[in-house]
C-alpha cells in the first residue's frame, strides 16, 4: 500500500492530515509510479500499459494529427484541464474494455472534458465513460460519432455546437447512457446535422434552473436548428425531457422528434417559439408528485411555435397539452395537405393531482382569435360534451383561443395480434422489446401496412388491417439485421384478419435466416433479341431492382438496370454488347470485365475464373483497385453456389448461400462465414517431359473472430508421410501458384490462417494424385498464366508456362484487335514485362493472348492489365 492510501485509510485523520493529503495530491500522483503524465501537444497512441494517463495540464492534438486511445486506457484529470482536438481523436473501446475519462482529484472536482474543433476530420468514440467533466464532449462544429458510451455526473454531457454555420458538421450520438448531469444531458445549439437516436437519457437537470435533458437552442435571427431526435428512452429527468427554446423567436428550431419514449419527467416536451414535427412518440406519466407546476406531456409557447403533432400517445400526464402565449400547434387539421397534419394522437386520462382532466389547457393568451386545430384525435370518449370536459379554451374564458376538436378519431374495432419471441443467446446478448418492431405486409402488393414497436415480450398489438398480410419481426435500428417470422422466413404464413384475433405463437429470431431473392421474369423481344428481366428483392418485400439480360455465344450481357430509389424507379440503359458474365467454355485463369450498377452508379469490375481438378468453378470479383469484393464458388455439377462477401480488411464478412427453390426462382441466404479458410481448391497442369506439376491453389478467407491474421500457411502431406509446411502466403492474397511440385502418389493439401503464433482451424483438404511415371503425362498442349490480372509495377511480369508446344509463337492483341506484342517462346517458361513491340509500357485494360504452335490448334486467353 502506498503512502497516500495509508493516509486516506486513517479513520482518525485530523485537519492537519487532510491538508497534507491535499498537498500530496497537488504535488504528485504518489500512487501512480507507473503512470504516464500527459499534457501539451499529443498525438500517436495512448496505451493501457501506461495507465493511468494523468492529465497534468491541457492537452492539444494538433491540426493534421490524430490521437488514438486504445481499449482499457484510463485518463485521470488532476486539475481543471481539457483535451482539445484541433486534429482528431479515435477512442474506440470494447464492450469488455471501455476507455475511461474522469477526474483524479480528491475530493472530486470538475475537469473541462474533451473539446473537438476540427471542421473536417471526424473523431470517433465508442465504449467510453466520461465523468466529472464540465462538458463530457464539446463538439464545436466538428464531425464526430459517439456510441455505446456512458456520460455520468458531468455538468453537461454532450454539446453539439453549430452556431454560425448554415451546414454544420454531422454529429451522430447513439446507443449511449447519459445520466446524472447537472444541466443538460445533450445541448444542441443550432446544429441541423445532429442525429440523436437510441440513447437512454435519465436523471439529468438536478439544479434549480430549468435545463432540458435534451435541449435545443437558437440565439440568432439567421440560425437553423433542425436535428433528428428518435428512438430514445428519456425518463426520470428533473426538468424537461426535450426542450427547444428559440430566445429570439426566429422560427429557427424545426426538429423531427419521433419514436421516443418520454416518461416521468417534469415536462415531456417543451417547445418555446419552436416548431418542427413531433410524431409517434409515447409521452406518458410526466409529472413530479406534489409539484403543481409540473406534469405537461407537451408544453408549447410563443407565437412562432407552429409544430405538427401526429400519432403520439399522451396518457397519465397532469396535462396532455399546455398551450400558452399565442402558440399555434397543429394537433390535427384534416383540411391541410401537410403530411403530418392528420392528427390521430391518443390523448386520454391526463388527470392532475386534484383529479381534474386536462387534455388541452390554454393559458396566458393575448390573441383570442386563434384557433388551435385538434381534429381527428382519439380522446378516449366519443361525444363533444365528454371531450370538452378536458379542454380549457374560449368556452371557459373569452380571452383564450378556440380548440377545434371535431371531427374526432374513433378507432376501428380491428383485431388483436399476440405473440412472443425468443433467440439464441450466442447470436444476440439481449433483445429488448423496444428494439424490435412488428411489420404487417400486404400479401398482394408486398407493401408495409402497419409498423408497431413492441412494448413487451409476450406482446399484444391492436391492428386495423383488413387484407391478407404477412407478419415480420425486425429491428427498430435498420443497421441491426434482425428478421424473423411465424413458422419460418422461407415459408411465410399469410394471416387473414377476417379470422378475428390472431395468435402468432413464439417467433424464433435466427441471426442468419434472412435472404434475398431473384425471380426470372417473362422473356421480352427487344430489337430482335430475347431479353429477360431478373427481379431482385428482400424477403417478401416488393422487388427493388430489375436486371435485363440476354445470352449470346459464351456470354451473358446486361441490357439495362432499373432500381427503386425510395420514391421513383430509375433506369440505366447499357445497350447491347455489355458483358455481365461468361457462361460456357470457361478457362482456368480467364478474365473479363463485368458491367453492373452499384448504388445507382454504373461500374466495371474485374472477374477472374478458376476451375479445379474436378471441374468446380469459382469466380473472383475485384474492384479497380484490385481489392477482392466477392468470391463465388460453384460446386461440382452445380450442387451448391456460395458467394463470399469481403470487408475492407480482407476477411470474408458473410456468404450468400444460393438455392434454386423452383425453376427461375433463387433464394440467396445470408449466412455466417466460418472462422477458418474455406472452399479450398486446386488445379494442376503437367510440365513437359517431367513429373513436376505447376499447381494453382485458391480459397476464401475466414471471418474475423478477433484474431488479426497476417498470412496463410499451406501444408502438404504425401501419403504415409508427415505433414510439412509447403508455403507461406500473405493474408491479402486468396490464391497461391506453385510453379513446380515433384511428388509421387496421392498428396493432400490444406491451409490455415495465422498471425505468426496462433493458427486458425484448417480448411478442407484437397488431394492430387501425382503420376508414378512419365507415361501417365498428358501430352496435349497446356498453358499456365499467372498472375491474371497482372500489374507490371515494381518489375512484375506476366509468367507463362507451357508444355506440348512445337515452336510456339506468342502474340498479344489489344481490345481493338491490334497486335501489340509478338515473340517466339524458345523455352517452356516465358515472362512478358508489359512492353509492346515499340518498347512502350501497355496501358490498363483487357488484352487477348494467343499462342500459335505447329500442328496444334491456337490457344487463346484473355488477360487483364491493371495499374
Amino acid at each position: 500500500m502506498c503512502l497516500l492510501h495509508l493516509l486516506l485509510s486513517s479513520k482518525q485523520m485530523g485537519d492537519k492530515m487532510k491538508r497534507l493529503v491535499l498537498i500530496l495530491f497537488s504535488l504528485a500522483i504518489l500512487c501512480g509510479i507507473s503512470a504516464i503524465e500527459v499534457s501539451g501537444i499529443q498525438s500517436g497512441t495512448w496505451d493501457p500499459a501506461n495507465n493511468p494517463h494523468a492529465l497534468v495540464g491541457d492537452v492539444t492534438v494538433p491540426e493534421g494529427s490524430e490521437l488514438t486511445i486504445l481499449p482499457g486506457v484510463i485518463v485521470q484529470a488532476w486539475g481543471n484541464y481539457r483535451i482539445n482536438a484541433e486534429g482528431s481523436i479515435q477512442a474506440i473501446g470494447t464492450e469488455a474494455d471501455s476507455i475511461y475519462f474522469r477526474s483524479g482529484m480528491m475530493p472530486v472536482a470538475m475537469w473541462k472534458g474533451l473539446r473537438l474543433e476540427n471542421p473536417t476530420a471526424q473523431s470517433n468514440f465508442m465504449h467510453i465513460v466520461v465523468e466529472n467533466a464540465e462538458y463530457g464532449i464539446n463538439a464545436v462544429d466538428a464531425p464526430m460519432e459517439v456510441s455505446y458510451s456512458r456520460f455520468s455526473h458531468n455538468q453537461r454531457g454532450l454539446h453539439l455546437y453549430g452556431i454560425g454555420n448554415p451546414n454544420p458538421a454531422a454529429m451522430n450520438v447513439h446507443h449511449n447512457l447519459i445520466e446524472h448531469t447537472l444541466q443538460n444531458g445533450i445541448l444542441i445549439p443550432q446544429n441541423s446535422n445532429a442525429w440523436v437516436h437510441h440513447n437512454e437519457v435519465r436523471y439529468n437537470g438536478n439544479v434549480p434552473q430549468y435545463y432540458g435533458a435534451i435541449q435545443l437552442s437558437n440565439q440568432s435571427t439567421g440560425g437553423q436548428n433542425n436535428p433528428i431526435i428518435e428512438h430514445n428512452y428519456i425518463h426520470s429527468n428533473f426538468k424537461q425531457g426535450i426542450t427547444a427554446w428559440d430566445v429570439v423567436g426566429a422560427s429557427a428550431i424545426n426538429p423531427i422528434i419521433r419514436y421516443n419514449h418520454i416518461e416521468g419527467n417534469l415536462t415531456g416536451i417543451y417547445l418555446l417559439n419552436a416548431s418542427g414535427i413531433v410524431h409517434n412518440n409515447t409521452i406518458i406519466n410526466n409529472f413530479i408528485p406534489g409539484d403543481t407546476n409540473s406534469g405537461a406531456g407537451m408544453m408549447i409557447g410563443g407565437a412562432t411555435s407552429l409544430p405538427y403533432i401526429a400519432e403520439n400517445v399522451l396518457t397519465g400526464n397532469f396535462t396532455a397539452f399546455y398551450i400558452t402565449t399565442n402558440a399555434m400547434p397543429v394537433l390535427g387539421d384534416l383540411a391541410s395537405d401537410h403530411p403530418w397534419a392528420h392528427g390521430q394522437n391518443v390523448i386520454q386520462n391526463n388527470i392532475d393531482e386534484s383529479n381534474t382532466l386536462h387534455s388541452v389547457y390554454c393559458a396566458s393568451y393575448s390573441n383570442n382569435a386563434n384557433v388551435i386545430k385538434a381534429e381527428n384525435n382519439d380522446w378516449g370518449v366519443y361525444t363533444a360534451a365528454e371531450i370538452a370536459i378536458g379542454i380549457v379554451d374560449s368556452n371557459d374564458s373569452a380571452s383564450l383561443p378556440t380548440v377545434d376538436f371535431e371531427p374526432w378519431f374513433e378507432p376501428q374495432t380491428g383485431i388483436t395480434i399476440t405473440g412472443s419471441y425468443s433467440w439464441d443467446p450466442e447470436d444476440y446478448d439481449d433483445l429488448e422489446p423496444q428494439e424490435l418492431q412488428l411489420l404487417l405486409i400486404e400479401v398482394n402488393s408486398q407493401e408495409i401496412l402497419e409498423s408497431h414497436v413492441l412494448q413487451s415480450n409476450p406482446f399484444s398489438i391492436q391492428s386495423n388491417v383488413n387484407t391478407l398480410f404477412y407478419a415480420l419481426i425486425t429491428g427498430v435500428d435498420p443497421e441491426r439485421e434482425i428478421w424473423a417470422a411465424p413458422n419460418s422466413l422461407e415459408q411465410m404464413m399469410p394471416f387473414n384478419p377476417a379470422d378475428g384475433d390472431l395468435p402468432l405463437g413464439d417467433i424464433y429470431i435466427d441471426a442468419w435466416q434472412h435472404y434475398n431473392y431473384e425471380i426470372r421474369g417473362t422473356v421480352q423481344n427487344i430489337e430482335g433479341r430475347e431479353v429477360w428481366p431478373m427481379y431482385q428483392g428482400f424477403l417478401v418485400f416488393a422487388p427493388d431492382k430489375i436486371d435485363y439480360f440476354y445470352d449470346e455465344g459464351d456470354y451473358r450481357y446486361l441490357y439495362k438496370h432499373q432500381y427503386y430509389d425510395g420514391t421513383d424507379w430509375q433506369e440505366i440503359n447499357f445497350g447491347w454488347g455489355q458483358i455481365y458474365t461468361k457462361l460456357t467454355n470457361l478457362g482456368h485463369g480467364e478474365s473479363w470485365i463485368q458491367n453492373y450498377v452499384e448504388d445507382g452508379t454504373p461500374i466495371q469490375r474485374f472477374i477472374t475464373c478458376s476451375i479445379d481438378q474436378n471441374g468446380g468453378i469459382s469466380f473472383v470479383t475485384r474492384s479497380a483497385m484490385d481489392i477482392i469484393l466477392e468470391q463465388t464458388f460453384i460446386g461440382y455439377a452445380l450442387l451448391y453456389h456460395h458467394s463470399y462477401l469481403y470487408d475492407a480488411e480482407g476477411y470474408a464478412d458473410r456468404y450468400l448461400d444460393s438455392v434454386e427453390v423452383q425453376p427461375g426462382v433463387w433464394l440467396k441466404y445470408h449466412r455466417a462465414n466460418p472462422s477458418r479458410p474455406n472452399e479450398f481448391r486446386l488445379q494442376a497442369a503437367n510440365l513437359c517431359n517431367s513429373a513436376a506439376y505447376a499447381m494453382d491453389l485458391w480459397w476464401t478467407a475466414p471471418a474475423y473472430d478477433g484474431t488479426d491474421y497476417d498470412a496463410y500457411r499451406v501444408y502438404m502431406q504425401p501419403e504415409n508421410q508427415a505433414a510439412q509446411l509447403f508455403a507461406t502466403v500473405p493474408f491479402s492474397a486468396n490464391s497461391y501458384f506453385a510453379p513446380s511440385i515433384n511428388q509421387n502418389g496421392k498428396v493432400s493439401f490444406w491451409i490455415v490462417a495465422t498471425d505468426g503464433s496462433i493458427e486458425s482451424e484448417a480448411s478442407d483438404v484437397a488431394s492430387f494424385d501425382f503420376p508414378t511415371s512419365n507415361q501417365d503425362l498428358i501430352q496435349k498442349p497446356e498453358l499456365a498464366i499467372y498472375p491474371n490480372p497482372v500489374s507490371f509495377k515494381n518489375g512484375n511480369t506476366l509468367k507463362l508456362q507451357g508444355k506440348g508446344f512445337t515452336k510456339p509463337v506468342l502474340k498479344i492483341y489489344n481490345i481493338r484487335g491490334q497486335e501489340v506484342f509478338s515473340s517466339k517462346m524458345d523455352t517452356e517458361r516465358f515472362a512478358w514485362q508489359g512492353i509492346d513491340s515499340n518498347g512502350k509500357a501497355v496501358g490498363s485494360g483487357v488484352y487477348l493472348l494467343k499462342i500459335d504452335s505447329i500442328n496444334q490448334p491456337t490457344i487463346s486467353r484473355k488477360i487483364m492489365v491493371i495499374k
